[in-house]
């Protein structure tokens, strides 16, 4: 179908949904030239979050090579009614943050081709858990499942990291910055900010293939101050050696705890390969099976985020 048998839109849908999708109340405002479709503004609202999009869709004279390339932000309150939403439930629960993209593919909207996928994602989301589902949703970030990489099973860490993995993964913070370039993404610094742990994933996501090569580091953060800091308050010069003493074993046992894995192959069935201490495979006959062997590099502990200070309102006159 030609762009230009297309008519400009400007108008607002209270319910929209199509098929298994239902994002809510949708309003559109386009305006047409010659083979081409200017998205002015696309605002898609419910009480799970907010988004507004723009863009272009062009052809050729002919109506042919198709492109589309759009720029959105997600405002998300409910990042798991979202994914609901959108045809995937019960793959994710709460969550709220942003998440934003520019990108551009060969092809309509409707049906985009994933091997011309290209542009960068950010995220930035909190307080959220992550399901053990079978969806097309889950089967990318499942391998971010702690369930299924931490091996702690044999380790008296009740009350610390033995509490971390039980029916979900909860996290107190996600973000990232992927590059997707001829539908693979990539990112350096995706990670996760749970209770006693933190996550960092580097590598590649190829969408057209569903395969992936990351490698995944966790970094415990078994935190054994918290006696030293009462004797602290009761008498600061015993305390105080306490608390220094309590850092250095706090940070030994972090490091001795500290786990990498990487992760590769397919979505459905993916090879998790465990690494030493200097992030090399516990078994050096898979070596050769490495794909991107740069992984193999060390992965440093994220940064523990920080929030914003509230600004103190001017006072009235």
């Amino acid at each position: 179908m030609s762009l230009n048998a297309i008519p400009e839109l400007d108008l607002s849908i209270d319910d929209f949904s199509f098929n298994l999708y239902k994002p809510g109340m949708v309003a559109i405002k386009t305006r047409n030239s010659t083979n081409r479709i200017t998205i002015e503004s696309l605002k898609i609202n419910n009480p799970s979050s907010s988004s507004s999009v723009t863009g272009e869709w062009t052809s050729d004279a002919q109506g042919n090579n198709e492109r589309v390339i759009i720029d959105t932000t997600s405002q998300i309150k409910d990042l798991g009614a979202v994914v609901t939403y959108w045809g995937n439930p019960k793959a994710v629960e709460g969550g709220k943050g942003t998440i934003s993209a520019k990108l551009d593919w060969s092809g309509p909207p409707y049906d985009p081709s994933f091997d011309t996928l290209a542009g960068n994602v950010k995220i930035n989301l909190e307080n959220g858990r992550l399901l053990q589902v079978d969806s097309g949703f889950a089967k990318i970030i499942g391998v971010f499942s702690l369930q299924s990489l931490l091996k702690f099973a044999t380790l008296d860490l009740q009350g610390s990291l033995g509490n971390v993995v039980t029916s979900g993964t909860s996290f107190n913070a996600l973000s990232g910055d992927f590059v997707l370039r001829n539908g693979v993404a990539r990112t350096q610094n995706f990670t996760m900010q749970l209770n006693q742990a933190r996550v960092a994933t580097s590598g590649l996501v190829n969408i057209p293939k569903q395969t992936q090569d990351l490698r995944i580091t966790i970094f415990p953060t078994i935190d054994a101050t918290a006696g030293a800091l009462a004797l602290f308050a009761v008498n600061p010069i015993i305390g105080a050696s306490a608390l220094i003493g309590q850092y250095l074993i706090s940070n030994q046992l972090n490091r001795t705890l500290q786990t990498d894995y990487l992760v590769q192959g397919s979505w459905d069935k993916p090879d998790v390969i465990p690494l030493d201490q200097n992030g090399q495979p516990l078994d050096p006959k898979v070596l050769e099976t490495i794909r991107s062997r740069n992984l193999l590099r060390e992965q440093k502990m994220p940064p523990t985020p920080t929030k914003p200070v509230p600004s103190t309102p001017a006072p009235a006159n």
